[in-house]
């Protein structure tokens, strides 16, 4: 498999969750990124329990307020 290279431009905000998030679980952004993104089948928006379930976990490692706790509905991706 030949890999390729994807530019990302995060907010602030979304910058410093994936770094906590990498720091918390001593992995790499690369590594997580790329976790996500094999997820995507499992995660899509066919089961948003699920996908509502692991945001809740991410928003807990991450130590960031999940706006699902707050009625307030998630941004936009």
């Amino acid at each position: 498999m030949t890999e390729k290279d994807l530019h990302v431009r995060l907010s602030t905000e979304e910058m410093k969750m994936l770094s906590r998030y990498c720091q918390k679980t001593k992995r790499t952004k690369t590594d997580v990124i790329r976790e996500l993104v094999r997820l995507l089948p499992v995660l899509g928006a066919s089961n948003p329990p699920k996908v509502k379930n692991y945001l809740s976990q991410l928003f807990e490692l991450t130590n960031m307020e999940n706006p699902n706790q707050q009625g307030k509905a998630l941004p936009p991706t």
